[in-house]
């Protein structure tokens, strides 16, 4: 999009499906990312609440 808006010369046209896509998909590697991170990191838990064990 920065590069259609730079030279003028759209190459496609932006509709709102792809920017809902393009954020759920950001979402989505946010969080899987996360999990991956305490995966690998060994804690146990969801982060919601102390563990009382």
């Amino acid at each position: 999009m920065v590069i259609d808006l730079a030279t003028g010369f759209p190459s496609f046209i932006v509709d709102v499906d792809d920017m809902m896509l393009q954020v759920l998909g950001s979402a989505a590697g946010i969080v899987l990312t996360a999990l991956m991170v305490r995966v690998a990191s060994g804690s146990k838990g969801n982060g919601l609440a102390p563990d009382r064990g």
